[in-house]
């Protein structure tokens, strides 16, 4: 990206809402404005509906970060009965492929959510966890 898109995904001009399955929440944020760029890192996970430029210039930042991430090839990762893999979501832009037939005879893929903090007021002070 270019350095003036990247200078823009910097500053605080991002309004970003946890989704509702993670906290008890709904919509965007409207009451804080974060960066989505933090040193090397992402500062939240992407979920590209529940991010909003703040700014007509900060809104073209974004569309050109979904863009440059949706042109990059996907690295698959096919786990096999007891693998298990952990991403940060502050390193890494992850999804996963869609779900085929559930069975629910407990042979059905599982996908567990853990959070880890340095301690727990970071965690309380951006969401309320359900």
């Amino acid at each position: 990206l270019p350095s003036s898109i990247v200078s823009t995904l910097r500053q605080r001009r991002f309004r970003i809402a946890a989704p509702s399955q993670w906290a008890d929440t709904k919509g965007v944020d409207l009451s804080s404005l974060r960066p989505i760029l933090e040193g090397r890192s992402l500062h939240l996970p992407v979920d590209w509906k529940n991010m909003v430029g703040a700014d007509e210039e900060a809104s073209k930042a974004l569309d050109s970060l979904k863009q440059a991430l949706q042109e990059v090839e996907p690295v698959g990762v096919h786990l096999v009965d007891g693998m298990m893999v952990i991403f940060n979501n502050q390193k890494v832009v992850h999804s996963r492929t869609p779900y085929k037939t559930l069975k629910f005879d407990g042979t059905d893929r599982v996908v567990y959510r853990s959070y880890f903090a340095k301690n727990l007021g970071e965690v309380e002070q951006q969401t309320r966890m359900i």
